[in-house]
């Protein structure tokens, strides 16, 4: 049985190291990576726009902490978390973690190649508040959602530490070698709404999944997850009493033939039919 020790390296840990256990596991935990003034400037920003949307729907911010904060605006609407969402992603603070050094040449060692591409609409920031089970995926892979190349990576970290009963981050060490079909339906799908996992339903064997999975439990702020895009992962249901506050950008390799060869498209907001244009052998379309 995998062990998470397997795969956990301190943030000075050599590339070669780092790559040979990416190659093996399909992920790595980078302990340290992010420096807590850096996450806290991270949740500032946050917090500065969940105090102009309160201000907005005229309440005052009642707090310097995002879970308080945000525990105030979706008692109003659930569906004020998903504006916070849209506006962090569009916020500078969120691109200078897309341009973060760090993580480049941490995937840049993970992936073994020499030139990243990294494309902000399927950069994801979430925000999975407390008994909020709407936007849960169960067992899937990245890549039929992002298509970039064949060896992508998907970067996670959480603002804040995430314990046992807040749904942590699972994954299969292993599981990366190999596409898994999907069933597509994008009827009544509309971009930008959240809910992009509802489209796919991936055939997985959920049993021989869970029996293989690793928790990720607890990441302490500051740690870094660094998976294949073809790794199968889920996250829990949070049943802790805030948030689940995480960072999720993608880093691809700009030399992968098959994504060269076609002009480098991949997934964006008007081109979600990607997977299926590129990998037909791999898609059953339903609702259509």
């Amino acid at each position: 049985m995998t062990d998470v020790q397997d795969f956990t390296f301190e943030a000075n840990a050599d590339a070669e190291r780092l790559r040979r256990a990416f190659e093996a596991q399909g992920v790595v935990v980078i302990k340290n990576l992010v420096t807590k003034e850096r996450l806290g400037e991270q949740r500032a920003a946050v917090n500065r726009l969940l105090a102009i949307k309160l201000q907005r729907l005229g309440h005052s911010p009642i707090s310097d902490d995002i879970d308080e904060n945000l525990n105030a605006l979706v008692t109003l609407d659930q569906g004020h978390a998903m504006d916070i969402i849209r506006a962090v992603k569009d916020s500078p603070f969120f691109y200078g973690i897309l341009a973060d050094a760090k993580l480049h040449e941490i995937c840049r060692a993970c992936l073994n190649c020499e030139t990243l591409l990294s494309i902000h609409d399927i950069a994801q920031f979430r925000i999975d508040p407390p008994n909020h089970d709407e936007r849960n995926f169960e067992w899937h892979q990245d890549f039929q959602y992002n298509v970039m190349s064949m060896n992508s990576a998907t970067v996670w970290y959480p603002l804040k530490r995430v314990a046992e009963e807040m749904g942590p981050l699972a994954v299969v060490p292993g599981s990366h070698r190999t596409i898994v079909p999907v069933e597509m339906n994008f009827q009544g799908h509309k971009p930008g709404s959240g809910l992009m996992h509802a489209v796919l339903r991936f055939e997985v064997d959920e049993r021989e999944a869970e029996r293989k999975a690793v928790v990720l439990c607890p990441i302490e702020e500051g740690d870094v997850v660094v998976f294949h895009s073809l790794m199968l992962h889920r996250s829990g249901a949070n049943r802790s009493n805030r948030s689940r506050w995480t960072v999720n950008p993608r880093f691809g390799d700009a030399a992968d033939p098959a994504f060269a060869d076609r002009g480098w498209l991949a997934v964006r907001d008007r081109t979600q039919t990607a997977f299926a244009q590129y990998y037909p052998e791999y898609v059953k379309v339903s609702g259509s």
